[in-house]
């Protein structure tokens, strides 16, 4: 995978397309951010560091001309292109550098709001557990309170129908017991006018 160089201003962090301005410190900003922030001041948006000299700020093409690539650097001796195409080297493998350790400070707030919402998905499950072990108690003690109404209740209807049976015996029996009783009056009546 081919490295992309990022915006280095800290609100940003676009992928460098067409046109760059990097600077003496090793920074790299987009067109956009490069123009708004050194049309303000002559510091590196990234670090602070004073940008005075005439080359601190430069802007650049992302992707030259082959003419451009041709006559850059003509005429100029071994060791000069040499020096240039080191410092060159040092700026990507500074940005690469600087990447790796953005990624890893990402990696490790991402690691730790992870382990920060574990611990309160953790909190919140056993907290739910509690609760319905609580509601499980609670409907366990409604059960044994309404087995026990309901045992009282068929209780109560077993004495209330064995009443009521009582009560339709009686009535059935009353009209037997009224004759009985009216027979057994008359008869002692007039038994007593006999004694008379």
């Amino acid at each position: 995978m081919e490295f992309e160089l990022i915006c280095n201003f800290r609100h940003c962090r676009r992928r460098i397309e067409d046109h760059a301005w990097v600077t003496s410190c090793s920074h790299i900003f987009c067109d956009h951010d490069g123009q708004l922030e050194f049309s303000k001041k002559l510091a590196c948006p990234a670090c602070d560091a004073g940008l005075p000299g005439k080359f601190d700020i430069f802007r650049i093409n992302m992707n030259p001309t082959e003419q451009f690539k041709s006559m850059v650097l003509a005429g100029q001796n071994p060791e000069t292109i040499f020096e240039v195409c080191s410092r060159a080297m040092s700026f990507w493998n500074y940005q690469i550098f600087q990447e790796k350790l953005y990624q890893e400070w990402v990696s490790k707030k991402l690691r730790e709001q992870a382990a920060i919402s574990e611990r309160r998905y953790e909190e919140l499950v056993t907290k739910l557990q509690c609760e319905i072990k609580t509601m499980k108690e609670k409907l366990a003690c409604a059960c044994e309170e309404l087995n026990a109404v309901v045992r009282r209740y068929e209780c109560l209807a077993e004495r209330y129908n064995e009443k009521v049976r009582e009560n339709i015996r009686l009535k059935a029996n009353q009209p037997v017991m009224q004759h009985s009783f009216s027979h057994s009056a008359f008869q002692g009546v007039g038994k007593l006018e006999e004694r008379r």
